[in-house]
Protein backbone atom coordinates (compact mmCIF):
# COMPACT_ATOMS: atom_id res chain seq x y z
CA UNK A 1 0.00 0.00 0.00
CA UNK A 2 1.39 3.22 -0.97
CA UNK A 3 -0.29 5.92 1.52
CA UNK A 4 1.51 8.95 3.14
CA UNK A 5 2.68 7.44 6.50
CA UNK A 6 1.03 10.26 8.66
CA UNK A 7 -2.24 9.23 7.60
CA UNK A 8 -2.51 6.08 9.58
CA UNK A 9 -1.26 5.68 13.25
CA UNK A 10 -0.56 2.67 15.19
CA UNK A 11 -3.24 0.72 17.14
CA UNK A 12 -3.37 1.75 20.75
CA UNK A 13 -2.81 -0.55 23.29
CA UNK A 14 -7.01 -0.51 24.29
CA UNK A 15 -7.94 -0.65 20.67
CA UNK A 16 -9.72 -3.87 19.40
CA UNK A 17 -7.60 -6.17 17.00
CA UNK A 18 -10.29 -7.13 14.92
CA UNK A 19 -14.04 -5.76 14.32
CA UNK A 20 -16.52 -7.77 13.03
CA UNK A 21 -14.26 -10.31 12.10
CA UNK A 22 -12.24 -8.21 9.96
CA UNK A 23 -8.24 -7.21 11.09
CA UNK A 24 -7.40 -3.88 12.26
CA UNK A 25 -3.86 -2.80 11.39
CA UNK A 26 -3.89 1.03 11.88
CA UNK A 27 -5.75 3.95 13.05
CA UNK A 28 -7.08 6.33 10.15
CA UNK A 29 -5.32 9.47 11.19
CA UNK A 30 -6.12 13.34 10.15
CA UNK A 31 -5.60 14.10 6.54
CA UNK A 32 -6.97 10.93 4.52
CA UNK A 33 -7.06 11.65 1.19
CA UNK A 34 -9.78 9.48 -2.00
CA UNK A 35 -6.35 7.74 -2.51
CA UNK A 36 -6.54 6.77 0.99
CA UNK A 37 -10.17 6.14 1.02
CA UNK A 38 -10.12 4.66 -2.37
CA UNK A 39 -7.40 2.04 -1.01
CA UNK A 40 -9.67 1.57 2.37
CA UNK A 41 -12.63 0.63 0.50
CA UNK A 42 -11.21 -1.39 -2.70
CA UNK A 43 -11.19 -4.56 -0.61
CA UNK A 44 -14.43 -5.25 0.27
CA UNK A 45 -18.08 -5.26 -1.23
CA UNK A 46 -19.55 -6.00 2.19
CA UNK A 47 -21.48 -3.60 4.16
CA UNK A 48 -20.59 -2.94 7.45
CA UNK A 49 -22.53 -1.24 10.99
CA UNK A 50 -20.69 1.54 12.38
CA UNK A 51 -21.22 2.68 16.11
CA UNK A 52 -21.08 6.42 16.43
CA UNK A 53 -21.34 6.19 20.35
CA UNK A 54 -17.69 5.35 20.52
CA UNK A 55 -15.99 7.99 17.66
CA UNK A 56 -14.93 11.53 18.51
CA UNK A 57 -15.37 14.77 17.12
CA UNK A 58 -12.87 14.80 13.98
CA UNK A 59 -12.36 11.17 13.32
CA UNK A 60 -12.60 10.11 9.42
CA UNK A 61 -14.49 7.65 8.13
CA UNK A 62 -13.94 6.59 4.51
CA UNK A 63 -17.16 4.74 2.84
CA UNK A 64 -18.00 3.41 -0.19
CA UNK A 65 -21.59 4.06 -2.02
CA UNK A 66 -22.51 0.73 -4.13
CA UNK A 67 -22.52 3.50 -7.56
CA UNK A 68 -18.44 3.85 -6.93
CA UNK A 69 -18.46 6.95 -5.19
CA UNK A 70 -16.18 7.28 -2.41
CA UNK A 71 -16.69 9.91 0.72
CA UNK A 72 -14.92 11.09 3.30
CA UNK A 73 -17.28 12.06 6.85
CA UNK A 74 -15.40 13.88 9.57
CA UNK A 75 -17.36 14.08 12.54
CA UNK A 76 -17.69 17.62 13.80
CA UNK A 77 -20.30 17.37 16.78
CA UNK A 78 -22.10 14.67 18.07
CA UNK A 79 -24.19 13.69 21.26
CA UNK A 80 -25.01 10.65 21.48
CA UNK A 81 -25.45 10.43 25.65
CA UNK A 82 -29.19 10.34 25.20
CA UNK A 83 -29.80 8.15 22.07
CA UNK A 84 -33.30 9.79 21.86
CA UNK A 85 -31.88 13.16 20.94
CA UNK A 86 -28.70 12.55 19.86
CA UNK A 87 -27.37 14.24 16.60
CA UNK A 88 -24.18 13.92 14.48
CA UNK A 89 -23.46 16.82 12.41
CA UNK A 90 -20.36 16.03 10.07
CA UNK A 91 -18.49 17.17 6.88
CA UNK A 92 -18.79 15.10 4.17
CA UNK A 93 -16.45 15.24 0.72
CA UNK A 94 -17.43 12.80 -1.79
CA UNK A 95 -15.20 11.60 -5.36
CA UNK A 96 -17.89 10.65 -8.05
CA UNK A 97 -16.77 7.21 -9.42
CA UNK A 98 -14.63 7.05 -12.16
CA UNK A 99 -16.60 7.08 -15.64
CA UNK A 100 -15.03 4.22 -18.53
Amino acid sequence: MNQPAEVFQPLQDDDPRAVAGYRLAARLGPGATYETCRQLTSETEASHKLLLADKAAGSEICVKHRNGDIALMVIETKSTAMPDIGFVASDLTVWPAEKN
